[in-house]
């Protein structure tokens, strides 16, 4: 009966989730400005969002909400911006009803982005839009956002920029079920100058779902299932 107590025990509570450390809640407690709370409870959201677990972004969407509260009042376009960014990128994570919020909240950050004509992160965001409205199923909207990502990138002519994007296209093109489309931006991928097999570019796992995909819908089945080991290499790369 002991033992069973104890594998009771260990299964509800070996994984809870550690208090938040203390010089985190004392910069709560401590925050004198607006500005130093919100910048504080994303720090302690941060912490909690770390863990990777359902757990963990749960609690971290409670203090991202607060931190935007917060900054809401500082009158600080673009740390208002970047307190919806943290929360977007926890709705995108928790899913589900939470990814019309997302969504929003992608939107309003990337609109931020557009006013500060910051190029580089008007292309990410339209990166994360083109993510939450594929899993949305919002399809004709998801590759509306696939062209404006791409025109943009190839306006700012930077080679890892570019793969990025065309990879990223066309893996949210597969998983559309557009081959069309999908073999379009895969096209477009330069593997010449930035080899994806060799580590250089971040989105490889990517590159071969997105290999896997194309060489499945041409019966290349054991090119395709090579292409997926390779994916799998990659899982914890990404």
């Amino acid at each position: 009966i002991i033992v069973l107590l104890l594998i009771i025990f260990f299964t509800l509570h070996g994984n809870a989730q550690p208090s938040l450390p203390d010089s985190l809640q004392k910069a709560i407690d401590t925050a004198k400005t607006k500005t130093s709370l919100a910048y504080a409870y994303r720090e302690a959201g941060q912490f909690y969002y770390s863990f990777y677990n359902m757990e963990g972004y749960n609690k971290a969407a409670i203090l991202f909400e607060k931190g935007r509260a917060a900054a809401s009042q500082t009158g600080d376009s673009l740390f208002i911006a970047i307190a919806y960014l943290s929360l977007a990128q926890v709705y995108d994570a928790i899913g589900e009803d939470k990814l019309p919020k997302a969504l929003e909240y992608y939107s309003i950050h990337q609109q931020a982005a557009i006013k500060e004509n910051d190029t580089a992160v008007i292309i990410r965001t339209f990166i994360n839009i083109a993510s939450v409205q594929s899993r949305l199923g919002e399809k004709e909207a998801a590759k509306n956002s696939l062209n404006k990502l791409t025109l943009l990138a190839e306006k700012y002519n930077q080679i890892k920029i570019l793969n990025k994007s065309y990879v990223f296209a066309a893996y949210i093109s597969s998983q559309l079920n557009d081959v069309n489309l999908c073999r379009g931006y895969f096209n477009k991928i330069n593997t010449s100058n930035d080899t994806i097999t060799n580590g250089s570019l971040a989105y490889r796992k990517f590159y071969f779902l997105t290999k896997f995909y194309l060489l499945g819908k041409e019966n290349k089945f054991n090119d395709a299932i090579a292409a997926g080991e390779d994916a799998l290499k990659e899982v914890n790369n990404i």
